[in-house]
Parts: structure tokens; sequence; C-alpha cells
């Protein structure tokens, strides 16, 4: 008779134990889900091989040219963008001579801008990338060879690469803002490579590619060297896009570890605002949304909170707070002074754009903007709009030259620091974040010096000046 009563405890146990595994493994999944998009990781999660290398190749996919320049020589140029047959070809040959190349400090030594800009008269190939970036980060990137720790110009910002195939094979860099060049060393075996390189260059030009010209400074507006259009004017037609879909409940569950707590509230203009006291996510109709740590992602973090750490960090709530739209890159990076105040955190802010079919689609901060400190995410934007058919029929955009005429024009009406011109390519504008009707109209994207941007409709030549903190008429 006593085998029964024990029978009875145990079941009674196992009960038991089954009940706190259940509390246990819910609040794991509750706060623990929490914790990794509000928490971040312990240092050493970053460092380790596998979960580091699975970043490092996002990045790297991030980051990739705006566009690969062809210089045939005799004062012949092409160019492709991302998304373009040809494109993947150049690019893969030249990432393996920059995998080759010797980043070091020590290994950088300035070039004659003069000398570099003759080079693109004979065969070269040139990479544009969307933004300048330290060369020790760089380095990671492309996989070159780099001991940060050699004296030389550390904190060194380049944002072009110039990759000469004749007379003499080299490697130049630019520095950011067309602030010079730097001579790089390469690596022995880089000769195969360079070879290869030249082989598929001369494969190109042989085929019948658009011609791209070089923009030339004017008596008043300033022209980085470099610059390079396409003769032709492209044939372009505003499109059609959607709004990304948003589930309120969805919504909730991405940004508030416990919805029950959380507060709904309507405006006027059809947002709708979640609050949980701590978090706050404001809804547009359009589907773009904006969300806030209220009072900052607070401390803790690591103890160096760098540039690349940032970016893995941005990328990673990206991935789990609504992915990356398609040719998603990083379209600009803030970081903090080399010497911050204080006890005050580091603060990067990294912006991410998108492009469809090659050319990009901005306006603004960008598509997708993170706000963050060594604490975690203080801010997140998304505004994306995916393209659905053409809202209008093909047609020739304004000559870049009209677009130049503008800038000279308004030349009184820019800040102090557009004092040049650095980048003019074509490419979308994004609707404001109420405007339901989803167009992206193309304009010629001019890229000024302190960031600022102008805007020009490929139709009218109407322009919209963004200067970093608003967006009005030029």
């Amino acid at each position: 008779m006593t085998g029964r009563p024990l029978l009875e405890r145990f079941k009674t146990a196992v009960l038991v134990a089954l009940i706190a595994g259940s509390f246990a493994l819910s609040a794991r999944v509750w706060w623990g889900a929490a914790a990794m998009y509000r928490v971040p990781p312990r240092e050493e999660e970053y460092y380790r091989v596998p979960a580091t290398a699975g970043r490092l190749e996002e990045l790297r996919q991030l980051t990739m040219p705006s566009r690969v320049i062809l210089h045939f020589g005799r004062g012949s140029h092409s160019a492709f963008m991302p998304g373009v047959s040809g494109y993947a070809t150049i690019w893969g040959g030249a990432a393996k001579i920059l995998a080759v190349a010797d980043l070091s400090p020590s290994q950088l030594v300035a070039a004659s801008t003069d000398y570099v800009r003759g080079l693109r008269g004979q065969p070269a190939v040139e990479l544009t990338f969307p933004l300048p970036l330290p060369v020790g980060l760089w380095a990671t990137l492309w996989r070159s060879r780099c001991n940060p720790h050699e004296a030389g110009p550390a904190t060194l910002t380049v944002d072009r690469a110039l990759i000469a195939l004749s007379p003499q094979p080299a490697l130049y860099l630019r520095r950011a803002h067309g602030a010079g060049y730097i001579a790089v060393e390469l690596a022995a075996e880089a000769d195969a490579v360079l070879a290869e390189l030249q082989a598929q260059l001369e494969a190109m030009g042989k085929a019948h590619l658009p011609a791209y010209v070089e923009l030339q400074s004017r008596p008043n507006l300033l022209v980085t060297d470099g610059i390079f259009v396409p003769a032709d004017p492209p044939r372009l037609g505003a499109i059609e896009a959607r709004p990304e879909p948003t589930s309120p409940d969805d919504l909730r569950r991405l940004f508030f570890p416990d919805v029950s707590i959380v507060r709904e509230t309507h405006e006027r203009d059809r947002a709708v605002i979640y609050n949980d006291g701590l978090n706050s996510l404001r809804v547009y109709r359009t589907g773009a949304i904006d969300y806030n740590v209220v009072g900052g992602a607070g401390g803790g973090g690591v103890a160096a909170f760098d540039a690349q750490l940032a970016l893995m960090r941005a990328a990673e709530f990206v991935n789990f707070h609504g992915g990356w739209p398609n040719e998603a890159f990083l379209a600009g990076l803030d970081m903090p002074p080399f010497s911050p105040i204080t006890g005050e955190d580091d603060r990067y802010s990294a912006s991410f754009a998108y492009r469809f079919r090659g050319l990009p689609i901005v306006g603004g901060e960008g598509a997708i903007h993170v706000s963050l400190t060594a604490g975690g995410v203080e801010a997140y934007s998304r505004h994306v709009r995916a393209p659905a058919r053409l809202a209008a029929n093909l047609a020739p955009v304004i000559p870049a030259a009209r677009a130049l005429d503008a800038l000279e024009a308004g030349r009184d009406r820019l800040p102090a620091v557009a004092a040049s011109l650095e980048d003019l390519y074509p490419g979308y504008l994004l609707p404001d974040l109420d405007d339901p009707s989803g167009i992206l109209r193309p304009a010629w994207i001019a890229e000024l010096g302190g960031g600022v941007r102008v805007y020009f409709d490929s139709a009218t030549g109407e322009g919209q000046m963004w200067t970093g903190q608003e967006q009005r008429p030029f």
C-alpha cells in the first residue's frame, strides 16, 4: 500500500518541475528577447569567429562600390552601377586587389593629386564607395593587411580607390571629400590579379558601353576631381511604390517586451503612437515608423565602442526590426569625435538607403536611420517604399550641365560648408513620410561639402536642399 502514495508524490514533483520550467522558459522568451534588442550582448560575443564573420559579410555587402568607373585610356570612360551586368565581374577582380593591399598606417604614403588625375587617361578601374570610412575599417571589410598599432595616419578616412593598370600597376586611395590621395603598397601576389583585371577591362572596352564624361570646375563652382556622369542623359520614369505592410500586433511584439502594458494613442494625422513608459513607437499611415527609447539606451555595453561594432549592432537591429530592402547600402555614418567629452557616451548614427536597378533611392536622413551608443539603440526610423511599377513613360532626364548651372547660380543660397561639389548622380527621391501616393521621382542628386545635398527633379529641374536637419526649396 505504500507504493501508490510514493507514485503520487513522484507525479506531483514531476508536475511542479514542468510548471517551473514552463515559467522559466516563458520568462526567457519575454524578457530574454527584449534584452536582445535593448541591451547589447557582451563584447566577447561579437568576436566569436562564426558570428563576426557573418556580420562582417553583411557589412561588406552594404559598403560595396556605388559605381565602378572604367577608364579605357585615350579619354574613353564608362561605368557600372550595382546590379548591372558586368558590375560583379569588375568588382570581384578589384576586390582581390584590395585584399592584397597593406593598409598599415606606416605604409600609407601621400601621392600627387595631379599625377593620380593623369592616370585616368590610362587603363584603370576606379571604385566610388557610398561614403567615407576609416582606413582601418576598410581594411577589415576588404580583408586587407593592416597593423593599426603602427605610427601613421590611423584616423584617415577614404571614399575612393583607383587601381592603375598601365603604365605602372598601382593602387591609390582618395582621402574623404577630395582631400588628396595616398599610395598603397601591394603584395607580390597582386601581379596575377592585376593581369586578370586588365583582361577584364580590355574585354569591357570592346563592348558598346554607355560613354561617361568627367565634370569640370566652373568659375563659381568647385568640382571635386573624378566625378563622371553619363554623356547622354539616361531615360528614367517615375515609379509607383508600395509602403511596407504594417501590422499593429507584429509591431508591438517587435518593439515591446510586454505588450499588455502598451498604450495606444491615435493622432490627428492618423498616425498611431505606442508607448510602454520606456519605449515609444510612432507609426505613420504610410507604414513609416519612428522608434525612441525614452531617456536614452542607458549605460553598460562595452569598454571600446568603435565604428565596426556600432555598424554591426545597427545592422543586427535592422535585421530584427523589418529587415533589409532590396539593394540596401550604408549611406551615412556619423561618428563621435576622437576626443569625446569625459562622461559622455560615444554616439553613432548610421543611415541606410537602397537602390532600384542600381540607382539610389534617397531623401532626408535616409530610408533607415539608427542612433546608438555602447548601451544600445536609442532611436530607429524606417521609411521604405518598394518599387512596384512605372507611373510615367520613360524620358531623358535633364542634362547634368543644367544641375551645375543651378548650383552655380544658387551658390549664395548654399551653406558655407557646401563649398564644393563632391558627387553628382541620377537616382530617385523618397516621398514625404505622410505622402500616401508613394511616387519615386527621378532626380539628379548633388552631394556637396558638409553633408549638404541638393535634389534636382529630372523633368523640371526644380531643386530641394537637404542641410542635414531640414529639407527646403533651393
